[in-house]
């Protein structure tokens, strides 16, 4: 595709800036006991817990006990938080230069449907590859859903 033609492009993050495997996160639900998390949550649908937290509607401890209401005993918050944040896997280095190089000639931004669990986790690995400790750096504008 000739890029020339544009001046802008606008970028999902899940699945295109970063690398994303669903079934972690309901693999790892499931091991804590919750069996049917992947009627609850799957990547093509997800109930309004999900919705309302995507939206920012709701916060981090909110969603989190409510999940926990779903779980065995002493589950722990921590415990939900990792496995929520299961699906989200790696900063493929050349994603990166592709959007440093794409900034030089375009305007570039990041629309995104997520939540602020997986924005920490993000940035957290986006810290193992770039010196930029957020995503800001590569785009002239971040739209996280739960932000706006």
């Amino acid at each position: 595709m000739n890029l020339s033609s544009f001046d802008t492009i606008i970028f999902d993050l899940g699945g295109v800036v970063i690398n994303l495997d669903y079934h972690k996160t309901t693999r790892a639900f499931e091991a804590l006991g919750l069996e049917n998390f992947g009627e609850m949550y799957s990547q093509a649908a997800q109930s309004g817990l999900f919705d309302d937290f995507e939206k920012g509607k709701c916060s981090v401890p909110y969603f989190v006990n409510k999940l926990l209401d779903y779980l065995p005993t002493g589950t722990s918050a921590n415990q939900v938080v990792e496995a929520w944040n299961a699906m989200i896997l790696d900063f493929p280095i050349e994603n990166l230069q592709l959007l440093e190089r794409l900034k030089s000639s375009h305007r570039i931004f990041l629309l995104s449907n997520t939540n602020e669990i997986h924005i920490q986790k993000v940035h957290q690995h986006l810290q193992l590859v770039s010196p930029h400790k957020t995503l800001h750096p590569y785009f002239e504008k971040v739209y996280f859903s739960s932000d706006i």
